[in-house]
């Protein structure tokens, strides 16, 4: 038996030890009398009081999201020591307790300071996940078996502003939306190659939402075109951002 969060979702920290600001931070709409995620539930300071209550519950994995911006506060510069320390801790008391570590590595929370550069729009911020997923192997893989890439992009690019991950780019047309789609599938990509490069036993992946996030209006040809268009590019026909199964595909580019 397994459960799931996210790292803006539960750890609060937001600014602790380092920690940069991402998008969730800054951009997430949130309706009138619904707090922020400086708090929330204070997962940072309590997971191992958690990891406790994940035995008792008699979970055997446990899935969770690093936070970009522990690892690399920018983004791309400088590795923040204490937040890669962080996750060390919490993936060392999940495995004391015989609960297997499976880690997103990217559920909404783009570092803001990539955001402010162009975000998902800008081609360098492939090669600054692919950095960060590099730093995520080196320092976690003789400890974790299963990572998944990007949770949901099709979230982040249908409903980017209500949940905040578009930031910046909150106000772009359709067209950028789909470079930053097809940016993230090279992305996931790049990771993936990387990942068995690196870890070549381990299990790697997108986490993709489970079921249609939005419903067509048939009278509409717009909305008949945009629930059929991208939705089959990030939901099922693009599944595995590598684009072919083939053995000699040559890689993203």
């Amino acid at each position: 038996m397994g459960a799931s969060t996210s790292a803006y979702q539960v750890e609060g920290g937001w600014d602790a030890d380092g920690k940069g600001a991402s998008v969730i931070d800054i951009h997430m709409h949130r309706p009138k009398g619904v707090t922020d995620f400086n708090v929330a539930a204070d997962h940072y300071h309590r997971y191992a009081e958690d990891v406790e209550l994940f035995a008792e519950l008699g979970l055997n994995a446990y899935r969770f999201s690093i936070a970009w911006t522990r690892i690399i506060p920018d983004g791309d510069g400088e590795i923040n020591a204490a937040g890669v320390a962080h996750y060390h801790r919490v993936i060392d008391a999940l495995l004391a307790k015989g609960i297997e570590p499976v880690v997103t590595m990217y559920h909404f929370d783009l570092p803001a300071a990539l955001d402010a550069r162009g975000g998902w729009s800008e081609r360098a911020t492939i090669d600054a996940f692919e950095r960060y997923a590099r730093v995520l192997f080196q320092e976690y893989g003789s400890k974790v078996k299963f990572w998944l890439t990007i949770n949901e992009q099709n979230m982040m690019i249908l409903h980017g502003r209500a949940i905040g991950t578009t930031g910046r780019s909150g106000q772009v047309g359709g067209k950028e939306l789909y470079q930053q789609n097809h940016h993230m599938f090279l992305a996931q990509a790049r990771a993936m190659v990387l990942c068995h490069e690196l870890l070549p036993g381990a299990k790697i992946g997108p986490a993709r939402t489970s079921s249609p996030s939005t419903r067509p209006r048939p009278l509409r040809r717009t909305s008949l075109r945009r629930t059929t268009g991208m939705p089959s590019a990030t939901c099922s026909t693009w599944t595995c951002p590598c684009g072919a199964a083939t053995t000699t595909w040559p890689g993203p580019t």
